[in-house]
């Protein structure tokens, strides 16, 4: 089975994420969708996200497109692919 994975914000959901999870699902047969920690979003953006990562997960558990929603890791964006698809870097 080939999985798909996509990492984002997703502080506010709208068209053109959903316009994305289509395309993505149209490479593999699982969708997992990485939800950026609160930390990095400020880190990497500067300012906070409106919702916090746990609300960001849930908002996205409830779209049929996904099959799997996780929180990414603190300090390694990689490490995600390491556990969940068995990959190295």
């Amino acid at each position: 089975m080939k999985t798909v994975m996509v990492f984002g914000t997703f502080d506010i959901i709208h068209g053109g994420h959903i316009h994305m999870f289509k395309q993505a699902r149209e490479y593999g047969e699982k969708l997992i969708v990485v939800v950026a920690r609160d930390v990095n979003v400020e880190k990497i953006k500067g300012i906070g996200s409106l919702h916090t990562e746990e609300e960001r997960q849930e908002f996205l558990k409830h779209i049929d497109l996904i099959d799997q929603v996780i929180l990414g890791d603190d300090t390694d964006p990689y490490k995600c692919i390491k556990e969940i698809c068995g990959y190295s870097y």
